[in-house]
């Protein structure tokens, strides 16, 4: 990268014009000066950070715990060494980040964009995005501050995780000035001896850049332990304690939540239970049967855990895993046990990362009175159910199409006629679906994690899925 702005300021730079610096230890010398900066208790965790300049830089002979490649300097160069330097370090695993040098003065949704495309959903190993802040490319502070609040917005949600800011005090609170970014981790910038001071906005740094080696290559160190900083990485390392926090409820496991041996979680509907069996297996059980196994039996398996990091991991008493879903990289997302016998790992956003494939049909009682479709009922091929005023009626056809009738006239309809739709189910878990009859799902509300909802067949025409009092999907059609 190239230097940074002013005299006073002039080394802070994460890609040094030098060559060299290959296989050097930068773990020894420095260590002083970032222990008592309260970097770490135990030995400091360190990292560097190259580019081009670096050359073809020798990752396994480094002797660091992290590393930061540049992508680009804006949108207009893009570094030629990246992709090796972002292979290099996973083969020597080190855990590895990106950072892009950015310009203000250049389009910031094109720079996120190059970002994104380069890295994609960051997985297991891989640190978050690092945006480089040092230059005010002719830009106001308050410009810079809103395109770099846009290009942080749009990494976070193409890369998964929440993106680094790198900077140095006196180059962001002389030229930005905006202290509401404090939310995202910082990067500072600050070469001893002193300990690094802090922008307006922030109370603790995540990295600190506090030396550049003589000029060859600049040198890190992360605010924590190697535990943490793998735990940032998404790095799997076991269960988080020997008998995982059990989840409460029904239906969804949350993130950092699990079941020991001997314990079982249910669907909403109490007709599916995942257990975690004593003899080491993972069964999803139903229908008087055994629907899935994770296929350990007889295994030292322990404990299966829904991580933080959106992988559902089955581990064994030696903290290794002996089966996972492979969705790790998906912070936030949960595991449910569907009503539909499925066993599903859904991201945030509520699409599906992984499942059993196991959703049956197996038809819960018809609703009975007007108006109101509770949870664990359903309407069958040929059967109808109204609105108390009689006026409207939600039709499971013949055809396969679910139809929303006021009178003859369709309101609404779930668009599937001449498929095999054989049931559509309010279920205990909030989602309203239509199955066909082999238990394939043809269309939904997709409201699931609402258990308990149920569907109002209103007098004024509209068909509302209710989780409580609270609205979550309906056909928009009240009033006609």
């Amino acid at each position: 990268m190239r230097l940074a702005i002013l005299a006073s300021f002039a080394s802070l730079s994460l890609s040094m014009v030098a060559c060299g610096g290959s296989g050097q230890d930068v773990g020894s010398s420095d260590e002083a000066i970032t222990k008592v900066c309260g970097a770490s208790a135990g030995s400091a965790v360190q990292g560097v950070d190259v580019s081009v300049y670096q050359g073809s830089f020798n990752w396994s002979a480094a002797h660091v715990d992290f590393g930061y490649a540049r992508i680009s300097d804006g949108s207009g160069y893009v570094d030629p060494d990246f992709n090796g330097n972002w292979s290099r370090m996973k083969s020597a695993g080190v855990l590895r980040g990106a950072y892009q040098f950015f310009e203000p003065g250049e389009n910031e949704v094109t720079q996120a964009d190059m970002m994104v495309a380069k890295v994609g959903k960051l997985g297991e190993g891989d640190l978050p995005a690092m945006i480089d802040v040092e230059v005010t490319g002719g830009q106001p502070g308050w410009v810079i501050a809103s395109k770099v609040r846009h290009w942080l917005q749009i990494v976070e949600a193409g890369t998964g995780k929440k993106p680094i800011i790198y900077t140095g005090s006196y180059f962001w609170e002389g030229n930005v000035g905006d202290t509401t970014f404090g939310a995202y981790p910082i990067w500072i910038a600050a070469y001893g001896p002193s300990c690094p001071s802090l922008p307006k906005g922030w109370s603790n740094w995540l990295m600190w850049q506090y030396s550049d080696g003589g000029g060859s290559l600049d040198h890190d160190v992360f605010n924590g332990s190697l535990a943490q900083l793998k735990a940032l990485a998404g790095v799997a390392s076991g269960p988080p304690t020997p008998k995982p926090v059990a989840p409460s409820g029904c239906g969804t496991i949350d993130a950092n939540h699990g079941l020991s041996q001997g314990e079982a979680f249910h669907s909403c509907d109490g007709r599916f239970a995942l257990a975690m069996q004593t003899d080491g297996n993972l069964v999803l059980y139903g229908l008087g049967r055994a629907l899935w196994a994770s296929q350990t039996p007889g295994s030292d398996g322990y404990a299966a855990v829904m991580q933080g990091d959106g992988n559902f991991v089955l581990y064994g008493k030696s903290s290794d895993a002996l089966w996972d879903s492979a969705t790790n990289g998906h912070a936030g997302a949960r595991l449910v046990v569907q009503d539909d016998g499925n066993l599903v790992v859904y991201a945030s956003d509520n699409h599906a990362l992984w499942s059993s494939g196991t959703n049956v049909i197996a038809t819960p009682p018809r609703p009975t009175g007007c108006g109101t479709m509770p949870a664990n009922t359903a309407l069958t091929a040929g059967q109808t159910f109204g609105s108390c005023d009689g006026r409207y009626t939600l039709a499971m056809q013949d055809d396969g199409n679910v139809v929303w009738y006021h009178g003859p006239a369709a309101l609404w309809a779930s668009n599937t006629p001449g498929s095999k739709g054989y049931a559509a189910i309010m279920q205990g878990d909030g989602n309203f679906v239509l199955y066909d009859e082999k238990g394939a799902a043809l269309w939904s509300s997709r409201t699931q994690g609402h258990p308990g909802a149920d569907l109002a067949l209103q007098n004024d025409g509209n068909l509302v899925v209710y989780s409580g009092s609270t609205p979550v999907w309906d056909t928009a059609t009240n009033g006609r």
